[in-house]
């Protein structure tokens, strides 16, 4: 270990852009000792009582929680506190502990403790990256209801003080959600990737985070220095003053940076030489759209649904349905919203569904494919969207499309439904535009076919990027392997776009690619005019549009097109985009 007076730099992975300058407070994350007893006929119906106070506490903390953080600008925390919540009141999970009690006659601790093991054998069988994401769910409810069992606090890290930087092995979903309410100013984790449910919701916070950084807990002691680089993916221990002077210079750059792009949230996102681009949010919620608004967003360019079929003991009828996606066309009126149909498949299905064994699809049933197989469930989706559309501005995308066959059987479907609607005296919009999301490979060799069937593409670069260079994007092992800028990627998304332009259609980027203001001059060379991203997102790739010009953007990609390797084009884009925009991606 270095010394006190070591300058350390621990190199990592840049998860949430941003410079945090404090002090360390190392997270001990050992979970509560368990050990199994046996009880006597007479104190088992006690333990269950045990067990269902411990749950009612820790269901009753979760609401304090989500109470005193409600006021944040993003709803990914809220919602990830919901899922931990139905988690406890989910029969498969606390009315498994409390059967292992009645049929076995132990301890509730070691009774929870069995039957989290059980669901994570579920869930690793299952090969799915959601599910892999709700095992840390699983992990974090069930340690919070042991810690109740044992009459602990379970709050994470309850002497946090404000602007602490949090240094710990890994954090889940709900540990941000605790950690945003002590004000923490930033983390590193020895585990973790840029694309982990964790490191998307601290983007959405705004909490600069480093993950990756390996040997990071061996290395730091409670109060060391340290400085968090997110944009970089550095952690500095004890920074010499030099060191703080340039991060507190960089920081407060950034800072005023951020507070005029507030104050110029209205500009219209057109490039220097007048190339008029459209910033779009992606959205799950109706509550999202202030925060769209706040940034001035312009329009909606994807609406998830999937949010309405899981986590409910039910399917969403019609009217459900209906209203929920009028009120967003509404709200966002008279700009545009793209809403995609329902994409699940068992890697968007939690333990709480409850969706009859035959219809729970799996990995290669899902989305359109699953939805052409279950016609009822997609006909009520289809009738709520077209009886919507009268309220403003609709486009219908489909997801995880790989044939033509697939874009004619839908409008074959969606004409029936439109004679239906008017023999039931329902009004619709006869024109909504039909569109397809480009994010698996059969599509992209596709394109210029699925041009000529669709009125649009959207590339969903997140899925697009994994499925193309066979890479699990959650996977410790192989995330670093997940790489946007590969020469493939590069030549994918330049075929997709050029495949639209010849079949006059627009084209736009939905995935995480598109609000990551490195991208952003190559997704403007490569011919995206359109960039639909996180609400949050959308001041700094502005920020890039209003000060560039297309040709400088060209001239960025015929240098990147003549590169072989992705270390060559990731080195060239961070070295151009660092002289370009200092203020942005200061090293």
């Amino acid at each position: 270990m270095p010394t006190a007076r070591d300058e350390t730099p621990i190199r990592g992975i840049p998860g949430s852009r941003g410079i945090a300058i404090g002090t360390a407070v190392v997270l001990e994350q050992s979970p509560p000792a368990v050990e199994q007893y046996f009880l006597p006929n007479e104190l088992v119906a006690g333990e269950i009582g045990r067990l269902n106070l411990s749950v009612y506490n820790a269901i009753e903390q979760i609401r304090h929680l989500r109470n005193r953080i409600s006021a944040a600008p993003t709803t990914d925390h809220i919602q990830m506190l919901d899922l931990h919540e139905q988690m406890l009141r989910d029969p498969q999970f606390v009315g498994e502990a409390l059967e292992i009690i009645r049929a076995e006659h132990i301890n509730a601790e070691w009774a929870v403790r069995k039957a989290t093991v059980r669901i994570r054998d579920i869930f690793d069988n299952l090969e799915s990256g959601y599910f892999r994401e709700r095992k840390d769910d699983l992990d974090s409810v069930s340690e919070r209801l042991l810690r109740h069992l044992a009459g602990q606090s379970s709050e994470l890290g309850s002497n946090i003080p404000p602007n602490a930087i949090i240094i710990a092995q890994s954090l889940s979903p709900g540990d941000m959600a605790e950690l945003h309410d002590k004000n923490i100013g930033g983390f590193a984790t020895e585990y973790g990737s840029y694309t982990a449910h964790t490191t998307i919701i601290a983007r959405s916070l705004e909490i600069p985070a480093v993950v990756g950084a390996r040997s990071v807990c061996s290395m730091v002691q409670n109060g060391t220095a340290v400085i968090i680089d997110g944009n970089s993916g550095l952690v500095v221990l004890n920074p010499s003053a030099e060191t703080v002077a340039q991060y507190q210079a960089a920081q407060d750059t950034f800072v005023t940076l951020c507070k005029k792009l507030r104050r110029n949230r209205k500009e219209r996102a057109v490039t220097e030489d007048g190339h008029i681009i459209k910033l779009l949010g992606n959205l799950d919620f109706v509550d999202e759209l202030a925060a769209l608004v706040d940034v001035g967003g312009q329009g909606v360019g994807l609406l998830r649904t999937e949010y309405l079929f899981v986590n409910r003991h039910s399917l969403p009828n019609e009217e459900e349905q209906y209203e929920h996606y009028r009120s967003i066309i509404s709200a966002v009126a008279p700009a545009r919203t793209t809403i995609r149909t329902l994409d699940i498949g068992d890697d968007k299905l939690t333990s709480g569904s409850r969706f009859p064994p035959e219809l729970r699809p799996f990995q290669a049933l899902r989305a359109i494919r699953y939805c052409l197989k279950e016609k009822a469930i997609f006909r009520t989706q289809l009738r709520a969207l077209l009886r919507a559309s009268i309220h403003g501005r609709l486009r219908i995308m489909i997801p995880y499309v790989s044939s033509v066959d697939e874009i004619r059987e839908v409008r074959l479907l969606l004409a029936e439904v439109k004679r239906e609607l008017t023999e039931d005296g329902l009004v619709y919009d006869p024109d909504v535009p039909l569109g397809v999301m480009i994010e698996i490979p059969a599509a992209v060799v596709l394109a210029d076919l699925l041009a000529q069937e669709a009125d649009f593409f959207s590339v969903g670069t997140n899925d697009l990027i994994q499925y193309s260079l066979a890479v699990a994007r959650h996977e410790e092992e192989t995330n670093h392997l997940y790489q946007p800028l590969h020469p493939a990627m590069l030549r994918t998304l330049q075929h997709v776009a050029e495949a639209a332009k010849r079949g006059g259609i627009e084209v736009s980027i939905c995935g995480e690619m598109a609000g990551d203001p490195l991208y952003t001059m190559v997704l403007l060379a490569l011919g995206y005019s359109e960039l639909s991203m996180a609400p949050q997102h959308i001041p700094l790739v502005k920020h890039i549009v209003r000060q560039t010009r297309l040709p400088e953007c060209y001239d960025l990609l015929c240098s990147l097109m003549a590169m072989a390797t992705v270390q060559e084009v990731n080195q060239f884009v961070a070295e151009r985009m660092t002289t370009r925009f200092p203020e942005l991606f200061l090293r």
